[in-house]
């Protein structure tokens, strides 16, 4: 049987199963039956149902939009004729237009700001770059019909999240609330624009239920593939949700709602791309770590994830049948992560972790595999505390313990800067001098990254013509010290740098450099 009809006769099903709530009244008993007749009468139920249906989809079709995807050398109008002996138009304007890609997207600022999956959108052209050439045009197209060339103003290739600025200031944004924990069974509606068909504005509806929660996106190629690495999301490490509804080719972008219209997640293809069925709809939830990067992305910053600093592996049933894992043995055989490397100047390593030390818990989450660690750390932003509970042995034969470590946590380095968009600084400048945790982005590491020799924050950009650039720092080098200080992230550079006046002496190590010998730097007012 086709996917599609199963697909269908599944969906009737259960919405038959919502109708004979009420209209399988033959199998209640007399005397109770006249009562329950008024509350649980069939029509009722679905109407009620549909009700729901619609003013979800009302209160929520006014925020989505259709996006489109085409290459600049063909906005010219192609007056061939198409296989119906339609007259086809490469103009974007035209609500005949059929792009090359297409997907929806949800207004979140009534200035003109959307948001979307990134993969949507990349290459497209950037706002505020137009000494940059796209050869990519970004349409959008509104619910009332009007129509806009879009630019990226922020993108987040971990998240596969962006948005898009377009010349308006009159949209309605959809409200991104928290929503309760979704769960499986939960009934879902989704909004998009399945096969570009809502290039008139018009976003299509559906509906289903999520089969599943904490699904992962699979990924191609071999681990320590450079285009591999790149093309990992935070999602491959199991953030998706699974919705059983008809996510078609094109619903990248789409509205996941639940019945009280609340947007709940982003519909997106990012795992079909790779490989899983057509029939299959996967979402981003919109839970509180997702609505953090959401908001970092709408003020234009660089969306920062967590960074543990730890080698880790899975451990694997046959390594805890000696005696000192008797009190968790139960508990390990379910998995977790054991760390093989860490460091001093990594973050693990200046809270206490040691090689060996067995990672059970972040916080409140369990963790059962090395993507479980991972995930909970990178949704983590840097620079917060986060308490895990571990296992220690205590040599072989000994009793081990459990333990709670609190550990800082520092900056995943990024390995597609390229593709990441943030026109505002996270941070204000000093001087002229923008500067970032040290492990901010991947190329300024040695590797196996455990291996550096300082602890600082890395130099990302010098302002030409500021003080700092009458210094010889480079971009990339490493601020270890500040008149004397030691300084390891970004808030301690800044509450040293804040103490200082005057002319400002930092000590300075250079990628590169042979040798563990620093230099210092005098930055003058």
């Amino acid at each position: 049987m086709p996917h599609s009809h199963h697909r269908a006769l599944h969906r009737w099903w259960l919405f038959g199963v919502l109708l004979s709530i009420g209209l399988g009244l033959g199998t209640i008993p007399e005397t109770s039956r006249n009562v329950q007749a008024d509350e649980l009468n069939g029509l009722t139920v679905a109407a009620a149902l549909e009700d729901a249906f619609v003013k979800a989809i009302e209160s929520a079709e006014k925020s989505v939009v259709a996006i489109g995807r085409d290459r600049r050398d063909l906005r010219q109008a192609d007056r061939r004729n198409d296989f119906f002996g339609q007259e086809r138009t490469n103009d974007p304007a035209d609500p005949n237009w059929i792009p090359s890609e297409f997907g929806a997207g949800l207004v979140i600022d009534k200035a003109g700001l959307i948001l979307t999956n990134y993969h949507l959108v990349r290459g497209g052209p950037v706002e505020g770059r137009p000494e940059q050439k796209s050869e990519q045009l970004l349409y959008v197209r509104l619910p009332d019909r009007r129509g806009f060339e879009a630019t990226i103003f922020a993108a987040d290739p971990r998240s596969d999240l962006a948005v898009l600025k377009i010349a308006a200031n009159d949209l309605i944004p959809l409200k991104i609330e928290t929503a309760p924990a979704v769960r499986k069974g939960q009934i879902v509606l989704a909004i998009g624009n399945p096969y570009a068909i809502a290039r008139n504005g018009s976003a299509s509806a559906t509906w289903g239920i999520v089969g599943n929660i904490g699904r992962q996106a699979s990924l191609e190629g071999e681990v320590n593939d450079p285009e591999r690495l790149k093309a990992e999301t935070i999602h491959h490490l199991g953030t998706l949700l699974q919705v059983d509804t008809r996510l078609e080719l094109g619903t990248s972008g789409g509205a996941l709602l639940n019945l009280k219209g609340e947007c709940i997640g982003m519909t997106t293809s990012l795992a079909a791309l790779v490989g899983y069925e057509k029939s299959s709809g996967f979402a981003i939830p919109f839970d509180e770590s997702m609505k953090r990067i959401i908001e970092l992305l709408r003020q234009g910053k660089e969306v920062e994830y967590g960074f543990l600093g730890v080698q880790p592996v899975d451990i694997h049933p046959a390594e805890v049948i000696g005696p000192e894992f008797a009190l968790i043995r139960e508990r390990l055989r379910k998995g977790a992560v054991r760390i093989l490397e860490t460091a001093p100047n990594l973050p693990a390593g200046r809270a206490g972790l040691n090689n060996g030390d067995i990672i059970l818990k972040v916080g409140r989450h369990d963790v059962y595999g090395k993507n479980d660690l991972m995930r909970e750390i990178g949704l983590t932003g840097p620079g917060e505390i986060i308490r895990l509970s571990i296992f220690r042995q205590r040599g072989p034969g000994g009793a081990g313990q459990e333990l709670e470590i609190p550990v800082e946590v520092g900056k995943w380095p990024a390995v597609d800067e390229e593709g990441i968009i943030a026109p505002v600084p996270n941070r204000p400048a000093w001087r002229g001098l923008i500067y970032d945790f040290s492990t901010s982005r991947r190329r300024f590491l040695a590797f196996p990254m455990m291996h550096e020799p300082f602890e600082g924050v890395r130099v990302v950009k010098v302002t030409p013509g500021s003080p700092a650039a009458d210094s010889d720092l480079q971009f990339g080098d490493l601020i270890t010290h500040v008149k004397g200080q030691a300084v390891r992230s970004p808030r301690e550079f800044a509450d040293a740098v804040q103490k200082a006046s005057g002319t400002v002496a930092l000590q300075v190590w250079s990628p590169g450099n042979r040798t563990n010998l620093s230099r210092t730097i005098e930055i003058r007012r």
